[in-house]
């Protein structure tokens, strides 16, 4: 385990390499590292604890391995230069604040195990224009989940299952 805190408000802290012998990640393990720029999580990770990497304003690319069932609260959240993101197909759960003040964050992907997206989850993030779900069963999200995200963002959704979106 990568522990509480661990690199908390590591400002010069650029990059790191995860290795393959973690297997959860600490709330606020990363918190406020404001120069770091990409991280990797392995596949061996099965746990990201809350606001674990919020506040990396620098941080523009994120990979995350298969390993991981939840975006925890806040996780990412104020990451002002993060993009885009891939949620691999292992997650069933986004949390509450998880993305929320991305506001550069264009494109996001979620996998097709995901049940409950939680809400303020992508709240703030104005620069999303594409939003694919590839759940065939839509997943619960609360009212708020997508406040701020622009009415003219395409969410694309697995052609088999438009219809039960829909309704």
């Amino acid at each position: 385990t990568l522990s509480e805190n661990i690199f908390y408000n590591c400002t010069s802290l650029t990059s790191i390499k995860i290795p393959e012998s973690i297997t959860e990640i600490a709330k606020h393990a990363f918190y406020g590292c404001s120069s770091l720029t990409s991280i990797e999580i392995p596949d061996s990770v099965t746990a990201l604890a809350q606001y674990a990497f919020a506040n990396c304003t620098s941080l523009s690319k994120v990979k995350l391995g298969n390993g991981i069932k939840s975006i925890a609260s806040g996780l990412f959240s104020n990451c002002s230069s993060l993009i885009s993101i891939e949620i691999p197909n292992s997650v069933t759960f986004i949390g509450f604040d998880a993305f929320a003040g991305c506001n550069k964050l264009c494109s996001v992907q979620i996998g097709k195990s995901i049940k409950t997206i939680g809400g303020y989850a992508f709240y703030g993030c104005t620069a999303i224009n594409s939003i694919s779900i590839n759940a065939i069963i839509p997943p619960i999200i609360d009212v708020t989940t997508f406040s701020d995200v622009s009415r003219t963002a395409q969410i694309k959704v697995p052609c088999n299952a438009v219809a039960t979106y829909q309704a």
